[in-house]
């Protein structure tokens, strides 16, 4: 008796998207990734270009992916927390709540005098209630089309916010401390100056000198001593 050949189950439709999308999403991240280290080199007064090589992005590519990663999985995983833990309480009154903190968090990040550190608590807090507006709003499927654009647009506006003013206080301590957080080299050993190192590539090394706060460039030397900050 012929085996009857069965054709293989097709995939989900989401699954479907993200794989034809995965390619224009690795484009996207890698063009992400060395403006991202460009504007650090700019910074620094130096170019990215000639200095950072394709063997030099592994790390950074790692690091900014498990950030960018952590800021869109904390709110989330927050956010069905608190779900799950009131899920028995009074729908309407936490729903008027997490609108209010939601919006309220995010006109507070405008105010500029609050300081970034209580903006960026604010604005992840606004987050982690948009989140939970959206869920909620998913599960609830309203009718009203200004209330599914309201719950699409609203919501978003804090999440923005907390990727972008996130990262950007990521850029500025990068641009402060560098990539190599707790390495120093000196003079004596062959490097330009006493300093610290911001940046160890396969091309060049990125000093900024301990006296004069000047940046340095050096090619990367094998057996240059390094030591850990004090």
């Amino acid at each position: 008796m012929a085996d009857v050949a069965r054709e293989a189950p097709p995939l989900p439709l989401n699954l479907t998207r993200l794989l034809l999308l995965l390619p224009l999403l690795s484009v996207g991240g890698f063009v992400a990734l060395m403006m991202f280290l460009w504007s650090i080199f700019g910074q620094w007064g130096l170019s990215g270009l000639q200095l950072i090589t394709m063997a030099d992005i592994a790390a950074p590519s790692v690091m900014l992916g498990f950030i960018i990663g952590a800021l869109l999985c904390v709110p989330v995983l927050l956010a069905c927390a608190f779900g799950w833990l009131y899920s028995e309480k009074p729908r309407r009154f936490l729903t008027i709540m997490l609108w209010v903190v939601a919006i309220g968090g995010t006109l507070l990040w405008c105010v500029g005098q609050l300081g970034l550190l209580l903006r960026l608590t604010l604005v992840f807090i606004a987050t982690v209630a948009a989140v939970r507006i959206i869920l909620d709003a998913r599960i609830a499927k309203p009718n009203s089309r200004m209330l599914r654009a309201a719950v699409t647009i609203i919501p978003a506006l804090p999440v923005a916010f907390w990727v972008v003013g996130s990262i950007g206080a990521f850029h500025g301590q990068v641009v402060e401390v560098g990539f190599v957080r707790a390495l120093a080299v000196a003079q004596k050993d062959g490097a330009p100056c006493d300093g610290d190192i911001l940046w160890l590539g396969e091309r060049a090394t990125v000093v900024r000198c301990a006296a004069d706060r000047d940046i340095r460039v050096m090619t990367t030397k094998e057996g240059l001593p390094l030591v850990l900050r004090g």
